[in-house]
């Protein structure tokens, strides 16, 4: 008997593109991310680096879950 192990993690847990990249069983979800009223896909259109620059005290970011959708798409090409 044979088992397939995958791992499917959020943005949020911060895996280096390079473990990503080298791991065909390893796959990252966006998680959604609203920032001064709009709405992101957290290293998808939102960068690390853009995150931090819009980032003040008095204005900050809301984050969700990823779609279940997108859950189950990602689970799908694992």
């Amino acid at each position: 008997m044979s088992e397939k192990i995958a791992v499917l993690v959020d943005s949020g847990c911060d895996v280096p593109q390079t473990v990503i990249s080298a791991s065909p069983n390893l796959a990252i979800v966006a998680l959604n991310v609203r920032q001064n009223g709009v709405d992101y896909l957290d290293g998808v259109d939102l960068t690390p680096d853009e995150f931090y620059a819009h980032l003040t005290p008095d204005n900050l970011p809301q984050t969700a879950s990823p779609a279940p959708a997108m859950i189950a798409a990602h689970m799908q090409d694992l």
